[in-house]
């Protein structure tokens, strides 16, 4: 079949790609981590994945749709400046200016300033509002991050960070804290397999056995302000779902799932 009747014939959750031509990419949600294959950054349940099991091969959304759909894009960080979207990053070595990690594969590139967003996070949400916790993605902060105790990341790089009234956490820091837990508990029991696995029919139920707890650690001589502590923590999660839930294509709720608390020392 040519490519034009392939894609008059595609249901509204198919694609194809130049980057994939000769297979059909379908929206799926699966229970198993993926590595993206556009961006190369990690991915959680809803995805676009080639409908050849050989290929394994998986795509955000962001970076699937961003060729097709959004080719170009503005961001209010950045008045007045266009993002043009890439394949590839224009030189090695560039990094993102939303999340502090390098740019490995497909990104939206602004030629005028020389600056890289990777398309999950070029889709991060400006606020995030949760009853009594109200959140604000910030380009920059004055108050230290609660994670890392910095205002700006490591080596001085700039992160975007998400902030309430009482606390704030840098979006480079979460995603630290992904990769962690991610190579920590899943990469190092090969993924989380098992035959009883395969009689689980329901993707979702998966989660809790497929992918390692994601902690906030309290220090133990905070635990005196227990009142506010409690309310930080509540905040600390809800930045941490926003920000993974953005990042990976997950729905925020089972990230929120995945989050626990814990004491230092």
């Amino acid at each position: 079949m040519g490519t034009t009747k392939r894609v008059a014939a595609m249901k509204y959750d198919e694609i194809i790609l130049p980057v994939h031509p000769d297979h059909v990419l379908k929206l799926k949600t699966k229970a198993k981590p993926y590595t993206c294959n556009g961006c190369y950054e990690y991915g959680l349940h809803t995805r676009y994945t080639c409908n050849e099991p050989s290929c394994n091969f998986h795509l955000h959304k962001a970076c699937a749709l961003g060729s097709i759909h959004e080719p170009t894009i503005t961001h209010a960080f950045y008045p007045n400046r266009t993002f043009l979207f890439l394949a590839s990053p224009e030189n090695a070595g560039q990094i993102c200016n939303a999340c502090a990690r390098e740019i490995k594969g497909c990104n939206y590139h602004c030629f005028d300033e020389d600056l890289y967003l990777h398309p999950s996070c070029a889709k991060l949400p400006f606020t995030r509002d949760e009853g009594d916790v109200k959140l604000a993605l910030k380009y920059k902060v004055s108050s230290k991050c609660y994670k890392c105790k910095k205002k700006k990341y490591k080596d001085e790089k700039r992160s975007w960070s998400y902030a309430c009234e009482d606390c704030h956490l840098h979006v480079a820091c979460v995603k630290d804290m992904l990769i962690e837990d991610w190579e920590r508990g899943y990469l190092g029991h090969g993924g989380g397999s098992g035959k009883g696995k395969a009689k689980v029919k329901d993707e979702m139920a998966l989660v809790a056995t497929e992918m390692p707890k994601l902690q906030i650690v309290i220090d133990k001589g905070k635990k005196k302000w227990s009142s506010k502590l409690a309310k930080i923590v509540k905040y600390m999660k809800i930045i941490i779902a926003s920000i993974i839930g953005a990042v990976t294509g997950d729905p925020t709720a089972l990230v929120l799932s995945l989050i626990s608390s814990t004491s230092s020392g």
